[in-house]
């Protein structure tokens, strides 16, 4: 990673500067306030695979901030950080903050968007947990109701720290988490798909939790080109457990099955899950056990 540049023309106040770990200054309203969004792009040696779900993605998620979405500009922001990372087989997480102005909780005339981005390296556990799956802690968190923010991966993730704070037990590399009115919603750090009759569910996200970009990607293509019947709705614990199968999902890992939650129930890594982790393996560049060793 190339070191900052030299204090003397640091401008912290800068929209933009394509430059890993470039400092924000401390008025900025997504430092005071967590106002604005984030995306984690998985980069493989110069590409983004999933770049234009991302893009979308982030220009709803402005849209709904009530922030300028440019997509000429965002498009030229995440181009260039990802055209910066030629030698990176890892992740980028980008945020798009709100920008500095305004009186406390009182918006500015007119928002200046600021775009900084970190490099992330992909966990070393990633393949063990594709091959052999993972186990999920039951949170006792639940996430509250609040429909104007659901859906997006904005700044702010208290609820996320909450929920990962109830347990440190290693054997479970994730947490569910449920609803305040006992729904599943997702896992901490990822979304949720379960194999019931016949066909996908994955929880509906219109009252709280975050759409991620690979969950829309198996849902509006990746899992109907396989011939599945995919659907959101509202999962009850009980369904999820009643469930043949279950992985986890996100842009970073991929998809994960899931073989146990601290309930004591279990799970093998089934046919159809197997079938979707070699499709997506198939369709993008970085989701295979052995991407690493082959780039």
């Amino acid at each position: 990673m190339a070191p900052l540049l030299n204090s003397a023309v640091i401008d912290p106040e800068c929209n933009f500067v394509a430059q890993p770990d470039y400092p924000l200054p401390l008025h900025d309203r997504g430092v005071q306030y967590g106002q604005g969004l984030f995306e984690t792009i998985r980069v493989v040696k110069g590409n983004a695979p999933l770049f234009q779900w991302h893009l979308h993605r982030a220009i709803q998620g402005l849209e709904r901030l009530g922030l300028p979405a440019d997509e000429a500009v965002i498009r030229g922001w995440f181009a260039e950080i990802v055209a910066t990372l030629t030698g990176v087989d890892g992740g980028v997480k980008v945020m798009l903050t709100a920008g500095s102005g305004g009186a406390g909780y009182r918006n500015p005339e007119q928002f200046q968007l600021r775009c900084r981005y970190t490099v992330l390296p992909l966990p070393q556990e990633i393949e063990t947990q594709r091959r052999n799956g993972v186990a999920l802690w039951c949170c006792e968190y639940r996430l509250p109701s609040n429909p104007p923010l659901a859906g997006i991966k904005h700044l702010n993730r208290l609820d996320q720290l909450m929920a990962r704070s109830c347990w440190q037990d290693d054997n479970y590399a994730e947490g569910l988490v449920l609803s305040q009115t006992g729904d599943v919603i997702e896992a901490t750090a990822a979304n949720l798909f379960v194999y019931s009759a016949g066909e996908w569910l994955t929880p509906i996200l219109d009252l709280c939790g975050v759409s991620g970009v690979m969950r829309d990607f198996l849902l509006a293509e990746l899992l109907p080109s396989l011939g599945f019947t995919v659907r959101e709705t509202r999962l009850t614990a009980e369904q999820l457990e009643e469930s043949e199968e279950i992985f986890i999902c996100n842009a970073l890992r991929g998809v994960i099955p899931v073989v146990g939650l601290s309930s004591g129930k279990q799970w093998p890594i089934g046919e159809q899950t197997s079938r979707v982790y070699e499709a997506l393996a198939q369709a993008l560049p970085g989701y295979s056990m052995e991407s690493r060793r082959s780039d």
